[in-house]
């Protein structure tokens, strides 16, 4: 009808809010905006690893409201290969200078140390992850921006090598081969899947479902 579509990010993940309902927004949304409790959710982690789910996060935003800039999840995520990137949030109110994105980026590479190369890299996922138009992506980090190896990034656009980009593709792919591998494996009454998830006590009907998902996307990662 030529109307324009829009993506359905939750506002979720801060430190009050439950496991149930960050794993909704896992299931339902196309991505997230916060993701503070994720550090303590190791198995949601792990799902938003492996569908690199969009996460983005403030950390100078939420040192005034939610988490303390050491206790922030965002580094450990980051480093751990989720799709996260920094945002502003509430810049009247929670930042401090006339550049509240500047501002969240220059901070987070003193705070946590972050490279040039990784900052560079978190802003690639920004633009991945927006709802800008094909042709701006295209402009910002090249036109094959949206193949997942090293092909699709243009490092003299992004800043960004392509051997940083080979090593998130390789090890996500060696996760989900693992995990594919073990949901060929474990038996009908969900036992051997039960035994992965037991720190959370998922039903069994839902680890299945996620383990089909796993599966699913593991046949299509090159």
């Amino acid at each position: 009808r030529g109307m324009s579509e829009f993506d359905l990010k939750a506002h979720c993940g801060r430190l009050r809010e439950s496991t149930q309902e960050m794993g909704a927004c896992y299931l339902l949304t196309d991505g997230i905006i916060h993701g503070l409790n994720l550090g303590s959710q190791p198995t949601l982690q792990l799902f938003f690893y492996l569908h690199q789910v969009p996460i983005t996060m403030s950390p100078v935003a939420e040192n005034a409201v939610y988490s303390l800039f050491s206790d922030n999840a965002f580094p450990n995520l980051y480093r751990r290969g989720l799709n996260v990137s920094l945002s502003t949030d509430n810049p009247l109110q929670l930042h401090m200078t006339p550049e509240p994105l500047v501002e969240e980026y220059s901070i987070a590479a003193e705070m946590y140390e972050l490279s040039n190369a990784e900052l560079c890299e978190i802003a690639r996922n920004s633009v991945l992850m927006s709802g800008f138009e094909h042709y701006r992506k295209v402009e910002w980090v090249g036109e094959d921006y949206f193949l997942s190896t090293h092909v699709g990034n243009e490092a003299d656009r992004t800043n960004v090598p392509d051997i940083r980009i080979e090593f998130r593709r390789a090890t996500r792919k060696a996760v989900l081969e693992y995990l594919h591998s073990l949901a060929i494996l474990h038996r009908e009454d969900g036992t051997i899947a039960q035994d992965i998830f037991h720190k959370e006590h998922v039903p069994s009907e839902v680890v299945n479902r996620l383990l089909r998902k796993i599966s699913l996307v593991a046949s299509h990662v090159g």
